[in-house]
């Protein structure tokens, strides 16, 4: 079943939309400065905690008076025992009590490779949203892939990858009513992401179910 449409009537979309887009241009902003420690070659931990800080303290130049945090630190505590369970840590989240939004932004690098897609999508991905280990009780989140250069041809495979009728079961993909496991373009925010999926999360768990929105930089 897909999601009901009720989420959206109240969903914050003009100010998840201006979000999106201020990560997407500052990151294109960074890029274009030829930092010596800001470059596709450095691990994917510091790319995101320095666009994180930089998001941090330039926020209020395009209005948005939330907090992105970087690592944002969740577990599910044991009241009984005292133990933390499922602990996990999200790339970039941004959160606003004025508006009502918590953003999720799950940071992963693409290459033509193939262990570069099940990165994206494998339990360290994709599936940490659909299992809610992320955003949890969310209805929409953001997938962000780092490319190293602007290839068209790797994106094109991570959706042939993600066509795949064993990862498309593996990722509880709800299909539209043509069949397809993604929606080009982009339903949710068709002016800042590629392409959106939608998982079933109610066939692991009693949370909501999820929207993905698909995001590529280059470096």
């Amino acid at each position: 079943m897909p999601l009901a449409p009720d989420w959206r009537k109240t969903f914050p979309f003009e100010e998840t939309n201006k979000v999106v887009t201020f990560l997407k241009d500052t990151w294109a902003d960074l890029v274009g400065r030829n930092m010596p420690d800001f470059h596709a070659d450095k691990h994917e931990p510091h790319l995101t905690k320095f666009l994180a800080s930089v998001l941090k303290r330039t926020k209020r130049t395009v209005g948005l008076s939330g907090e992105f945090l970087m690592e944002d630190m969740d577990a599910e505590p044991d009241l009984k025992t005292g133990e933390l369970h499922k602990p996990r840590r999200t790339d970039i989240r941004y959160f606003s009590d004025r508006i009502d939004i918590d953003l999720t932004f799950e940071f992963k690098k693409l290459s033509r490779g193939a262990d570069s897609r099940r990165h994206y999508y494998g339990e360290n991905g994709m599936y940490r949203f659909v299992v809610g280990y992320y955003a949890r009780e969310k209805h929409l989140a953001v997938m962000v892939g780092l490319l190293k250069v602007n290839d068209p041809d790797v994106i094109l495979r991570l959706k042939q990858a993600l066509s795949k009728n064993g990862v498309a079961a593996y990722l509880h993909v709800v299909r539209d009513s043509a069949g397809n496991v993604f929606r080009e373009p982009s339903r949710e925010l068709p002016s800042v992401v590629q392409f959106d999926t939608e998982h079933a999360r109610s066939t692991t768990s009693k949370l909501a179910e999820i929207v993905l929105c698909h995001l590529f930089l280059h470096h």
